[in-house]
C-alpha cells in the first residue's frame, strides 16, 4: 500500500475512509524522574465503523448482546401492543407483584392488564413482562396483608401450579371481583 496525495480530499473523505478501513493508534509512554522510570503506559486505540470492527472480529460480544436486547424489547413491544383494547377488562397504571422465584419482600411494579383470557403485569422501563398468566393457571386465591419496611399492604395471593404470586394494586376490589368471576370464591387470610 502506497501513500496517495490528493488536493481534492476533504475532512468528510478522511472520516469516510477511517470508518471504512479503520485506524489503529499505538503509543508507549514512560514517565521518568531523574532518569528513573516511574510510570509506564501502553495505549492501543482502534477507531472504525461498527461494520468494520465486526469484520475484523472486534466487539462481537457487544454486538450479540445488543442484538439480543433489541430482540427482547421488540418481543415485549409486540406482546404489549397485541392486546386488543376491546378485550381489556381491567387496566391499572400501577400494580406491584412479587413473582415466583423472587426473594420475599422484593416487589416489582408495572401495569396490570386483565383480558378475557389472561392476567398480565407489564413493565415499560426496562421493558419486560413480569407476570403473564392464563386464568386457568390460577388454582386458588386469597386476600392477604403483606408486611415490609414498616408498611403493610393489602394484596392478593395467587396459588399457581407449584408457586405463589402476590399482587397489589390501587384497584384491589375490581381485581377481586374479576378473580371471583374467573376463578371462583376466595379464602380471606389475615396477615
Amino acid at each position: 500500500m502506497y501513500a496517495e496525495r490528493s488536493d481534492q480530499a476533504t475532512v468528510v473523505d478522511l472520516l469516510d475512509r477511517i470508518l471504512k478501513k479503520g485506524l489503529v493508534i499505538r503509543a508507549d509512554l514512560i514517565i521518568s524522574v531523574a532518569g528513573i522510570p516511574l510510570i509506564g503506559l501502553n495505549l492501543t486505540a482502534a477507531l472504525a465503523g461498527i461494520s468494520t470492527m465486526l469484520e475484523y472480529g472486534m466487539w462481537e460480544e457487544w454486538d450479540a448482546a445488543h442484538r439480543a436486547s433489541a430482540a427482547e424489547k421488540l418481543r415485549i413491544k409486540r406482546t404489549y401492543s397485541c392486546i386488543d383494547p376491546s378485550e381489556v377488562i381491567l387496566l391499572t397504571g400501577m400494580a406491584s407483584c412479587s413473582p415466583a422465584g423472587v426473594p420475599d419482600g422484593v416487589w416489582r411494579s408495572g401495569s396490570l392488564i386483565c383480558t378475557d383470557k389472561r392476567l398480565r403485569i407489564i413493565r415499560r422501563v426496562p421493558e419486560e413482562t413480569l407476570i403473564d398468566l392464563d386464568w386457568s393457571e390460577i388454582r386458588n386465591w386469597h386476600l392477604t396483608t403483606m408486611q415490609g419496611n414498616n408498611t403493610e399492604r393489602d394484596a392478593v395471593s395467587l396459588d399457581l401450579k407449584g408457586s405463589v404470586v402476590c399482587l397489589a394494586t390501587g384497584k384491589l376490589q375490581p381485581l377481586c371481583s374479576l378473580l371471583t368471576s374467573r376463578c371462583g370464591s376466595h379464602i380471606t387470610i389475615a396477615g
